[in-house]
């Protein structure tokens, strides 16, 4: 991983000088999407052999077939670019100081997050068993509640029972009574219908024989006056014989 990483931050590192920007940690990192620290060593480290190999690829200026003159511009060259170097390499010394302080700062603020976090996940945990806890206090004494409740109500539904059952007998009582008053009742109607029939039978007998008498007494009256109609007729008539002679006579 490790060599992996340190080629990559090479090869991050000659592309951005190839395109003309200064190899940062920051613009390193962003191309090798690597930890901070990580970069930092790797990118030092790169430096240290360019700038060991640069030495060695540039002979001593001593040795140079160039005029005093130049050989001194030069050295004042090359001493000004080591400055800068230097300088580029106390500033990437100074940048990696302060991300580590940020990454350091970072993680501590996260830290700390994290641990109010916790504290307040603690409190809030806290705060719902204590709600949760009373809540169950409140349902164990609204369960005991209802509880005396249920008993109370079970109390009253026996004694309902109980006087609905007495209600049922009284009621059982009294339909039967109702029921042999009916009975009673209706034999004396049918008794009574009897007698009243019976009555009824006795009066119309009564009434034929009063008609028979009547009849009777009508028919020896018209007998009666059928044996005088028929005696008067048989007198008149033998009063008329008699006086016939005497009116031929005449």
């Amino acid at each position: 991983m490790s060599n992996d990483l340190k080629a990559r931050v090479a090869a991050a590192a000659e592309a951005l000088e190839a395109e003309g920007v200064n190899p940062t940690i920051e613009k390193v990192r962003e191309r090798v999407q690597a930890n901070n620290n990580d970069v930092a060593a790797e990118l030092k480290s790169w430096k240290k052999d360019k700038s060991e190999q640069g030495k060695r690829t540039i002979p001593a200026l001593d040795d140079l077939p160039v005029p005093q003159a130049m050989r001194s511009a030069l050295k004042t060259v090359i001493a000004a670019h080591e400055h800068i170097v230097e300088e580029e390499v106390e500033a990437e010394r100074l940048t990696a100081r302060m991300v580590r302080q940020s990454m350091a700062e970072e993680l501590e603020r996260e830290r700390a997050a994290a641990r109010n976090a916790e504290a307040e996940a603690r409190s809030d945990a806290e705060i719902r068993i204590a709600e949760a806890e009373a809540r169950a206090d409140a349902q164990e004494k609204k369960t005991a509640e209802l509880t005396r409740e249920l008993e109370i109500l079970q109390s009253r539904l026996m004694q309902a029972e109980a006087r609905t059952v007495a209600a049922e007998k009284r009621m059982d009582d009294a339909v039967d009574r109702w029921v042999d008053e009916c009975a009673a009742r209706k034999d004396a109607e049918r008794r009574c219908d009897e007698a009243m029939k019976s009555s009824a039978q006795a009066q119309a007998d009564a009434d034929a024989r009063v008609r028979i008498v009547q009849l009777d007494t009508e028919r020896r009256i018209a007998e009666e006056h059928a044996r005088y109609s028929r005696a008067l007729a048989r007198n008149v008539s033998a009063a008329s014989r008699k006086s016939v002679p005497t009116s031929r006579r005449r």
